[in-house]
C-alpha cells in the first residue's frame, strides 16, 4: 500500500545491487479506488514471486494523508481534514487495513510469497533486508553490500539527500518532488515507527481501535 515504506526498502535494495518491480495493485491515492475495486489484485499477481511490505495502517494513513495533499496533482488533491481522510473509503484505515488483510491473506495463491513489515525493518534493517535478497535472487546475501545498503539507507542520509534536490524529482530513488519548505511533503517526512499519536485526538484514536478490532486485524495480520 502507497506510503508503507517502499522509497526506503527500494532504497537500500538498489544500493545492495538488487532491483526489483515495484507496484501498488491499484491502491494508489491519485486513483482513489474502492477496495471492493481492486480486490482482483492479487489473481493478477499470481505467477509471481511477491515480497509484500506492509505496515502499522495508523501509520500508513498519517503519510497517505500528507501524499494526498502535498504530494498529488492539484486536480488529484484529497481537500479535506486528516480526520475527514482517516475515515474516507477511498483511502481510510478500513481501506488501508483491508489492502494488508487482502494481500496476506492470499499468501498461498502465488508462485512463492514473503511479507516484510516496515516496523521489522526499523528493529532489525540489516537481518530483514538480507531475508528480502535472499528470497528476491535465490542467493545468501553479502553481508558487506547489506551493511553498506543500510548505513545509505539511514534516515539522516535519505533527508540530507533529499533536501539537497529541492524540488527536483529523482526518478532513481524517487525522492525529491517535494516543497523544500514544507517538512510534511518530502518523502523521508519522519521515518518513525508510532507516529500517528502525534496527529489524531482521542476521537480518531477510538474510531481507529475500533475499526481495526471489528476487522480482527491484529489477529488476522499475526497469523
Amino acid at each position: 500500500y502507497p506510503k508503507s515504506g517502499r522509497t526506503w526498502l527500494r532504497f537500500m535494495l538498489s544500493s545492495a545491487g538488487v532491483e526489483l518491480l515495484f507496484a501498488h495493485a491499484g491502491a494508489e491515492n491519485s486513483e482513489a479506488n474502492l477496495l471492493e475495486e481492486i480486490r482482483d489484485g492479487p489473481a493478477k499477481w499470481r505467477d509471481w514471486r511477491v515480497v509484500f511490505l506492509f505496515r502499522d495502517p495508523r501509520d500508513t494513513v498519517v503519510s497517505s494523508y500528507f501524499q494526498a495533499t502535498k504530494r498529488l496533482k492539484a486536480s488529484k488533491r484529497f481537500g479535506g481534514t486528516i480526520g475527514d481522510f482517516l475515515r474516507s473509503p477511498r483511502y481510510g484505515l478500513a481501506k488501508i487495513a483491508g489492502f494488508n488483510l487482502l494481500w496476506l491473506e492470499s499468501a498461498s495463491h502465488f508462485r512463492d510469497f514473503t511479507a516484510v513489515s516496515y516496523e521489522d525493518l526499523h528493529k532489525d534493517a540489516p537481518g530483514e533486508l538480507a531475508r528480502v535478497i535472499r528470497f528476491a535472487t535465490g542467493k545468501p546475501a553479502d553481508e558487506r553490500k547489506v551493511r553498506h545498503a543500510v548505513d545509505a539507507g539511514r534516515f539522516e542520509n535519505m533527508r540530507k539527500m533529499e533536501s539537497a534536490l529541492g524540488g527536483k524529482m529523482n526518478e532513481r530513488t524517487k525522492l525529491g518532488g517535494a516543497d523544500p519548505g514544507d517538512l510534511e511533503s518530502l518523502k523521508t517526512r519522519k521515518g518513525k515507527v508510532g507516529g500517528w499519536r502525534d496527529y489524531f485526538d482521542e476521537a480518531d484514536a477510538a474510531y481507529m481501535d475500533g475499526m481495526l478490532q471489528e476487522m480482527d486485524y491484529w489477529r488476522r495480520v499475526g497469523a
